[in-house]
C-alpha cells in the first residue's frame, strides 16, 4: 500500500501510547527505514532540547511541489520522521482515520519512494495542523540522497572531524555500508571539542 505510514503510525502510536501510562514510558516515536543510519545517542541528546509533552512533528524537511501551489514541507524520508509523547494520542487518530479516507485514492506516479510519508504529513495538517520542523541544521547533520552511491560518496568526502555530528545518513545499499557508516562516525567521536552547528539554527 502507498498509505503504509498511516498503518505504520496508527500501530505504532498505539503501543507507544500504551508505554506512557502512568506517565513512564517512551517521549517520542522515529521512523527511519532500514536503508538509513541513525546516530542514535545524539539524536536522543538533541530531543532532550525540546519537552516532548508539546507537540512536536521533527525531520530533515524536503518539498513536494504541485502546479499552482506553495511548496508542501514534509520530513524526508531518508532522514525519518519523529513525533512527540504529546502529538501520540492525536497522531494515533488522525492515522487512522485518513488511512480509511484515503484507502481508495491513486498517488501520482513516481511518487513511490516518498508519497506515504508525504501522505502521513498532510493527514497531521488536514486534520490537526501540524506542520513539520527541521530539528537540527540539515546541511551538517544529515546526508540524503535516493541513490547509494552519491550517499557514500558524500559520507566519505565529509570532513571526519565533524562526521560525529551528522544525525542521519541515507540511502545506504548493505548491512557493510551501515557498519562502515557507524564505525566512521563513532571515531570521529573521538575528536573532542569539535563543535556542531548550533540547533539555535533551526529555530527550535
Amino acid at each position: 500500500t502507498m498509505y503504509r505510514a498511516m498503518h505504520f503510525w496508527a500501530r505504532a502510536l498505539e503501543l507507544a501510547e500504551a508505554s506512557t501510562v502512568g506517565g513512564a514510558g517512551c517521549q517520542w516515536a522515529m521512523k527511519l527505514p532500514l536503508t538509513s543510519y541513525a546516530h542514535a545517542e545524539l539524536i536522543e541528546q538533541r530531543l532532550g532540547c525540546l519537552n516532548s509533552s508539546e507537540h512536536w512533528y521533527l525531520g530533515a524537511t524536503t518539498a513536494a511541489y504541485t502546479t499552482g501551489l506553495e511548496p508542501y514541507m514534509f520530513p524526508s524520508e531518508k532522514s525519518g520522521t519523529i513525533l512527540s509523547r504529546g502529538l501520540f494520542r492525536s497522531a494515533h487518530l488522525w492515522s487512522k482515520a485518513c488511512a480509511s479516507q484515503f484507502a481508495h485514492e491513486t498517488p501520482p506516479p513516481g511518487s513511490e519512494h516518498f508519497f506515504d510519508d508525504y501522505a502521513f504529513s498532510l493527514c497531521l495538517g488536514d486534520i490537526g495542523q501540524i506542520e513539520a520542523t527541521n530539528y537540527a541544521d540539515i546541511a551538517s547533520s544529515f546526508i540524503m540522497f535516493e541513490r547509494s552511491d552519491q550517499t557514500l560518496q558524500e559520507f566519505w568526502s565529509h570532513p571526519d572531524t565533524v562526521k560525529q555530528c551528522l544525525l542521519t545518513v541515507g540511502e545506504l545499499p548493505d548491512p557493510e555500508a551501515l557498519r562502515a557508516v557507524h564505525e566512521r562516525i563513532s571515531w570521529s567521536a573521538w575528536h573532542e571539542s569539535i563543535p556542531c552547528i548550533g540547533e539555535t539554527l533551526t529555530g527550535v
